[in-house]
């Protein structure tokens, strides 16, 4: 099927690309017989069911955030046979992004770079969709809510941005990942230090009360000690894990 449609989709932009494949899969996704078509594509997966942070998952590949920013196609993501999908990065109010364009292809390295900037409709738009989903009961897989902050909020300020965030859409999530590592907001990544993980993270740790997973996401561009001193602050503050990794600064 990829064969058959990368000519069209390599045809124009790839934000335009993904945005198109978002529509087609927000209107297959809506409806029972959309979602037959989608999954008899799918087909099966046989591999062995897989327990990890107290949630049972279908199979090892789910899809990552990134993809699906404001929930807009769990049910076809589902129907594909994703054994999770995980949402975002959910910010608390809306924002547009960095300025286009901001996604490039590289076809001979059969990879995108993305400097997205957290595009996205705010975590009330995507709180009022899950609600419209849970109704009609079309959660039937764990749902990942990665969190983020606004580009417009002072680092100083960044936690209460992520406390919003985990608190608004607490009940909608499976897990929960703490986005500190994007390269494509200015100055978020400093917040892996290790004292700015702690401040960070402990009044996020006491909103979960170990009811839900959490998970912090680190860059791939950390020196091995930085990377060490983040899984210490996981580890130390009993968080579920880690999420490894986000978007690198190298090519």
């Amino acid at each position: 099927m990829y064969e058959l449609l990368r000519p069209l989709l390599f045809s124009a932009d790839p934000e335009k690309a993904h945005e198109r494949v978002l529509g087609w899969l927000e209107i297959f996704g809506d409806s029972a017989r959309g979602r037959k078509i989608i999954s008899r594509v799918a087909g099966k997966d046989s591999t062995s069911q897989i327990r990890a942070m107290g949630l049972t998952f279908e199979h090892p590949l789910g899809m990552a955030a990134g993809f699906d920013k404001d929930a807009r196609v769990l049910p076809a993501l589902f129907a594909l046979n994703f054994s999770y999908v995980e949402i975002g990065t959910v910010t608390p109010r809306p924002q547009p992004g960095n300025p286009k364009p901001r996604m490039w292809r590289f076809p001979e390295a059969h990879a995108l770079v993305n400097a997205m900037g957290f595009p996205g409709e705010g975590m009330l738009a995507v709180k009022k969709r899950l609600i419209s989903l849970r109704e009609r009961e079309l959660l039937t897989r764990p749902v990942g809510i990665n969190i983020g902050k606004n580009a417009t909020t002072p680092l100083e300020n960044a936690g209460d941005d992520y406390q919003s965030v985990l608190r608004e859409l607490f009940d909608f999530g499976d897990y929960f990942v703490v986005n500190v590592s994007s390269p494509n907001t200015p100055g978020l990544r400093t917040l892996q230090q290790a004292d700015s993980l702690r401040a960070l993270l402990s009044p996020l740790m006491e909103i979960t009360k170990n009811m839900k997973p959490l998970l912090l996401k680190v860059a791939p561009d950390l020196a091995d000690e930085d990377l060490v001193t983040a899984a210490s602050v996981v580890r130390e503050l009993g968080m579920a894990g880690m999420v490894c990794a986000n978007t690198s600064i190298r090519r």
